[in-house]
């Protein structure tokens, strides 16, 4: 079964079927916009970032919040998760970069 996941201004993030385009569910993002996403390779965690300034690590299958990083002195407009899985490297709209261990 294949998912994608979405994430937008209603400060949700929702999961969605991609056969049929059908919500999965639905979760509580925080409480601002979310910006950005990025899920690992084997879909066990994904990362957001949000315009509350934060990003967050997340448990795919039961969606809670595994931890969660403040640093960012604006909004956060890019995440990605390393290609070896061990870092994530936020971008904020002040310029900072900011490489978190995983």
């Amino acid at each position: 079964e294949s998912q994608y996941l979405t994430c937008g201004t209603n400060c949700k993030i929702s999961y969605w079927d991609a056969y049929d385009a059908s919500a999965i569910r639905v979760i509580d993002g925080g409480a601002a916009a979310m910006t950005c996403l990025d899920v690992q390779s084997n879909g066990t965690f994904f990362v957001s970032g949000s315009a509350d300034k934060s990003i967050r690590v997340w448990n795919y299958d039961d969606g809670e919040t595994i931890a969660l990083g403040c640093g960012h002195s604006g909004i956060v407009n890019r995440i990605a998760i390393s290609p070896d899985e061990t870092r994530v490297v936020s971008v904020g709209s002040e310029g900072g970069i900011f490489i978190w261990d995983l």
